[in-house]
């Protein structure tokens, strides 16, 4: 990470970079559960995804306001600024497939009642792979960049930009 003049403002980076790797396990994990919960036809497993969306979009504000109070109190200049406004951008993707895992989860209870379709399952098994590998391609673009992210990570910022833009079209 750079280091800055002002180690408290090294710490609201790392605070505001904790709450987005956080809230991209707990999105990893919604679409997980809500893509078994179709398969298994879980209506529990989709009340509890449908449950965690509210997490979800408790954290992607709390990181708005982190992003607001740096953004104000610093007044972050250049890849500092691209930095923060990026995890913004992030943000917002995250919680929008956060969106879709709760959607997925609200069609488990239309789908109970109704006759498994051939190939369904399998399907639905490549979905939650695809979005599990675009979840660890962010998590260890995070976890094992340093700050600011684009700059430092090369492709890997543009494999995770494209699988969260992908996914985030399609919500």
């Amino acid at each position: 990470m750079n280091t800055h003049i002002s180690s408290a403002y090294d710490r609201d980076l790392d605070a505001i970079q904790t709450l987005v790797i956080k809230m991209a396990g707990l999105v990893e994990e919604a679409i997980m559960s809500a893509a078994k919960s179709l398969e298994m036809r879980d209506t529990d497993l989709a009340d509890r995804v449908r449950a965690g969306d509210k997490v979800i979009d408790a954290l992607e504000l709390q990181i708005n306001e982190e992003a607001a109070r740096v953004i104000a109190l610093r007044a972050p200049v250049s890849k500092d600024l691209r930095a923060i406004l990026t995890v913004l951008r992030i943000a917002a993707s995250l919680e929008r497939i956060g969106d879709c895992a709760k959607n997925m989860a609200k069609r488990t209870g239309t789908l109970v009642d109704m006759p498994v379709i051939a190939g369904s399952d399998a399907a639905l098994r490549r979905m939650a792979r695809v979005c599990k590998r675009c979840s660890k391609t962010f998590s260890t673009l995070t976890c094992g960049a340093t700050w600011p992210w684009p700059k430092t990570c090369g492709s890997a910022t543009m494999k995770s930009t494209r699988c969260i833009t992908r996914f985030s079209a399609n919500s």
